[in-house]
């Protein structure tokens, strides 16, 4: 056993069925001396009664709300995803308001929708990731990561996206310089259904097919 500590973020079922109801668990238990879990606050009696005994260590995840326009920025990389998915969200959400309004037209549809034709380009999503890393570090992620101190962070790479909480927890273990490990469940979880806003230093993947997707 090593003298580390490695994070866990278990932000939905499928994440705590992949986790927690395989040998994955009883795995890093052997080989970390403390394991943080970190589960959605309405989960935290459940997970501390199923799982928190001996080195493992549950917690709950910091939710903190955006500004105005840090949640729009937001939304404007949830759908900056050149696929032909997100088109069709891009139309469904115009149409999905309670009559036409002009101010919904202006302000929401075009921007994104000039977002998602830029984003067929490498540049495009550059600097967008650029304009995100100029955004303040969640403070409450900081904190999380200051009470803890883990050495390596391990989540999905399915939920990187835009104002998720992995997205904001990435970005302060950087800050912290702590390593971050993602898991690839899909091959789409690195092209059509999220904007990767930050790289995590390594990935894995379940088996060699998903693996040779991902390269």
């Amino acid at each position: 056993m090593t003298d580390k500590t490695i994070l866990l973020v278990i932000e939905n079922g499928f994440v705590s069925r992949s986790l927690l109801r395989s040998d994955f668990l009883d795995l890093i238990k052997k080989e970390f001396k403390k394991i943080v879990l970190l589960v959605p606050p309405s989960k935290l009696t459940y997970y501390k009664q199923e799982f928190e005994e001996g080195n493992v260590v549950v917690d709950q995840i910091l939710y903190n709300p955006d500004s105005f326009l840090k949640e729009k920025f937001f939304t404007l990389l949830k759908f900056s995803i050149p696929s032909r998915n997100v088109r069709i969200k891009i139309w469904q959400n115009l149409f999905s308001f309670k009559g036409f309004r002009i101010n919904s037209w202006l302000i929401l549809f075009l921007p994104i929708r000039l977002s998602w034709f830029l984003s067929h380009w490498r540049f495009w999503r550059r600097f967008l990731r650029k304009l995100y890393h100029l955004t303040k570090t969640d403070e409450k992620c900081l904190s999380l990561l200051k009470k803890h101190q883990p050495d390596v962070i391990y989540f999905n790479y399915g939920q990187v996206l835009g104002n998720n909480f992995n997205s904001k927890l990435l970005k302060a273990s950087k800050e912290l310089n702590i390593l971050t490990i993602g898991n690839i469940f899909t091959w789409d979880n690195l092209y059509s259904k999220v904007f990767v806003s930050e790289h995590s230093h390594f990935l894995t993947t379940p088996n060699q097919i998903i693996k040779k997707d991902t390269i």
